[in-house]
């Protein structure tokens, strides 16, 4: 829990931190573990069963989402027969109101209504990208933008508190804790006004306000305290504790050692530490673990149900709890009774798919524009004027002179926030020469050692190569990649030929076939931008062009095709023959030294 918390602190402070359980109504169930997934309330009434392939999730306020074939998210209406509504989704919130996050592929944040109807798209703040959002709470949801300041948001998209945290919490109790560019943190109210300030310099925070409690650690002696609504010190540190859990009602959890027991707002023991687990637990019991087993009890010691349990799940509703026993699931009541005779094999926790969603929209020709650097001259600060020496100065740090030995290429790695990018700019000979030194034995006996290398800078680079990778919201997004480059190049003056949407482009300049973009077996885009005086041949073109990477048929080379084509890719002008011998050779090893 404390690291869980230090993690949102820093980047993001999440609703995972917070308390839904009050809000939680109905759970996915099996009857039978071979059944298809179903949807059970808190008092056993099946609201329909053997349905879905996937388990439905976030079901909250009449609305549950549910994976599709294709991994994308379809939100349903909650009833005995659940009806479709809205558009498919990468991710999701649950209802925790009436409107909820969500993001469709391609597409920035926005809000649905539970008809699905889209109420805004929330894609920038004062001209900046807003990149991740939490669900709402307390009306109001934390959102990030792309310069990674944190503001909130309100139900119709309205943002009420302007982006300007280096982190920020969930509002719960009408409280939130931020924290400013100097790490300062402090607690505001809804309108953003500084309640009090938090001493980070003496305490640590594990966790949010709860229940009008804040817990902290103290940070010489890690003893942990807590603070009550106002900032002031209700509970002082002591070493008797080594955790504090929230607050729920007037208890919270604390262990000792290995051992768990519970205290009240004053820090007095209502429970001595003696269990080995603490599950759910309000302000009238508690489920715990005793020698492997759970049970409840109350906080006078009472034991309301024996040790016998499995597991038990928390009472949502206060009234009932899912508890299994003997590979089952049964309904109990806090006694242990229970409630009818019914057995199921699955009942699943309460669970949102993502604390937070992160925008799926991206700039792709922005992006890629600025990460390749493509100029009628070069890419990536590579010109085509450029000697093998000068683009080892400027770009290689990871290989040595002799590790080009036998090559005709340079390479190098670049990674970025979205793309991973391996570049290769080709020449028509070998990179290096050696430095050979004649050593005499006597006798009329010598030979020649090598002594180190030296660069063949009588040669400029024929070819740029750049094998790209996307990272996170850019992964596997081949057409995006390959729609974006061709405006980079369109916007350069070059004219396009291609089959469709999805397919190889070849780029064509004053006649002349100089670049070309796909996708290789390697699941990488590759972009082939030759130098003035070379173009690509007219057979590899006919080969690859009716690929088509919107799909994952027919598309894909054999790796001994691959390593032929590209050596067949490049003809010089003045001499085609000689070429095809010197592409064939250095192609090959391009594509060995890529992928070591």
């Amino acid at each position: 829990m404390r690291k869980l918390f230090l993690l949102c602190m820093a980047i993001f402070l999440l609703s995972a931190c917070g308390h839904k359980e009050e809000k939680v109504s109905y759970l996915a169930f099996k009857t039978d573990v071979k059944d298809r997934w179903g949807i059970i309330d808190q008092e056993g009434k099946v609201l329909f069963e053997n349905e879905f392939q996937e388990e439905p999730v976030a079901i909250m306020n009449d609305r549950f989402f549910v994976k599709n074939n294709e991994g994308l998210y379809e939100c349903y209406t909650l009833e005995e027969k659940p009806k479709k509504i809205g558009k498919e989704y990468v991710s999701i919130h649950p209802f925790v109101e009436d409107v909820t996050p969500v993001v469709e592929e391609d597409q920035p944040i926005s809000f649905i209504d539970k008809d699905g109807k889209t109420v805004c798209t929330f894609d920038k703040y004062e001209n900046k990208a807003v990149m991740k959002i939490t669900n709402f709470s307390d009306g109001l949801a934390v959102f990030q933008t792309e310069d990674d300041l944190f503001g909130y948001v309100d139900t119709k998209g309205k943002v009420v508190i302007k982006p300007q945290y280096a982190g920020a919490s969930i509002f719960q109790e009408k409280m939130a804790l931020v924290r400013d560019k100097d790490e300062k943190v402090f607690a505001i109210d809804r309108k953003g006004k500084k309640l009090f300030d938090i001493n980070t310099s003496q305490l640590s925070i594990f966790q949010p306000y709860h229940s009008g409690m804040l817990v902290f650690y103290t940070k010489d002696k890690d003893e942990p305290g807590c603070l009550d609504n106002k900032g002031e010190k209700v509970i002082k540190p002591s070493s008797r504790f080594d955790i504090i859990d929230a607050f729920e009602g007037d208890v919270a959890p604390v262990k000792e050692g290995e051992y768990w027991g519970f205290i009240n707002k004053k820090g007095e023991v209502l429970i001595r530490a003696k269990y080995q687990s603490v599950n759910f637990y309000n302000s009238e019991f508690a489920c715990v673990m005793d020698k492997d087993k759970w049970g409840i009890i109350d906080y006078n010691g009472e034991i309301l149900c024996d040790f016998e349990c499995d597991e038990i799940m928390p009472f949502y509703n206060g009234k009932y709890a899912y508890a299994k026993s003997h590979d089952y699931y049964v309904l109990i009541d806090k006694r242990g009774k229970e409630i009818n005779k019914k057995e199921y094999s699955f009942i699943r926790y309460y669970r949102a798919p993502e604390e937070q969603i992160e925008s799926d929209y991206l700039d792709y020709e922005g992006v890629l524009r600025k990460e390749l650097n493509i100029s009628m001259t070069g890419a990536d600060g590579i010109s085509f004027s450029d000697t093998p020496g000068v683009v080892y100065n400027n770009k290689d740090e990871k290989y040595s002179k002799e590790d080009y030995r036998g090559y005709s290429y340079i390479l190098y790695e670049k990674d970025t926030k979205y793309f991973n990018l391996v570049v290769a700019s080709r020449f028509p000979e070998e990179v290096v020469t050696p430095i050979k030194e004649r050593v005499n034995y006597g006798w009329g006996f010598y030979d020649e050692e090598i002594k180190g290398y030296n660069f063949n800078n009588k040669q400029t680079v024929t070819s740029i190569n750049i094998y790209i990778t996307g990272k996170g919201k850019a992964n596997k997004k081949y057409v995006n990649m390959i729609n974006a480059i061709e405006k980079v190049f369109i916007h350069l003056g070059f004219k396009v030929e291609k089959k469709g949407e999805g397919s190889p482009i070849l780029f064509q300049f004053d006649n002349k076939a100089r670049a070309m973009v796909y996708k290789d077996d390697n699941d990488k885009i590759l972009v082939e931008y030759t130098s003035p005086n070379y173009w690509i041949s007219d057979d590899f073109w006919q080969k690859i062009k009716g690929q088509n990477y919107g799909t994952r048929s027919n598309y894909n080379l054999s790796a001994e095709k691959r390593f032929r084509n590209t050596a067949d890719s490049i003809r010089i002008a003045d001499s085609i023959a000689a070429a095809e011998a010197i592409a064939a050779e250095t192609a090959a090893q391009n594509w060995e030294r890529v992928n070591e």
